[in-house]
């Protein structure tokens, strides 16, 4: 009984996730790698929230992947947006978080959400997660865990999924 109530909220939690408008971003810290950008600035792109913490395994072993996507297609009109979103408190020290950006080699913008207000926004529950935007700023997609060479299903799913939001804004 138990396994059957996680799964009904899973589902309800990825149901609501889906297909309404993307909140904006409420950054509760600094921005990294960008001055401030608002979601509505990015409309007419391709947009992937990426919520992590640099503490996370799953999160930090997912970093190669976003870094393969963001290269691939960011000259077509995709961007990252990282939401970084602390489990423990040595996680909100911006510093903190600058080290741990040069250190896995993040370029793409990422902002602190210390209070977790975009996490909540977005109806979050676990690190990582990854919502798919598409040009009119409504979320399309989303995937919930890491993506890595040990994880790979999720990789293929999010890709195909960023090539057909990508042809859509052609």
């Amino acid at each position: 009984m138990k396994n059957l109530i996680y799964i009904v909220v899973l589902l309800y939690a990825f149901t609501f996730s889906q297909n309404r408008v993307a909140p904006e971003f409420s950054a509760s810290g600094q921005w990294f790698n960008s001055e401030a950008i608002s979601l509505d600035s990015l409309k007419g792109k391709v947009v992937m929230i990426e919520i992590w913490t640099f503490g996370c395994y799953n999160c930090y072993r997912s970093i190669p992947t976003l870094r393969d996507f963001y290269s691939t297609y960011k000259s077509q009109g995709f961007e990252i947006i990282g939401v970084h979103s602390p489990e423990f408190d040595y996680e909100k020290d911006a510093k903190n978080v600058q080290e741990a950006l040069t250190k896995h080699q993040v370029s793409w913008p990422v902002f602190q959400d210390n209070e977790f207000i975009t996490w909540r926004a977005y109806g979050n529950r676990v690190w990582p997660s990854f919502y798919l935007i598409d040009k009119n700023g409504v979320i399309r997609y989303t995937h919930q865990g890491e993506i890595s060479e040990t994880f790979p299903r999720g990789i293929v799913a999010l890709e195909q999924k960023i090539q057909d939001l990508l042809a859509e804004t052609q």
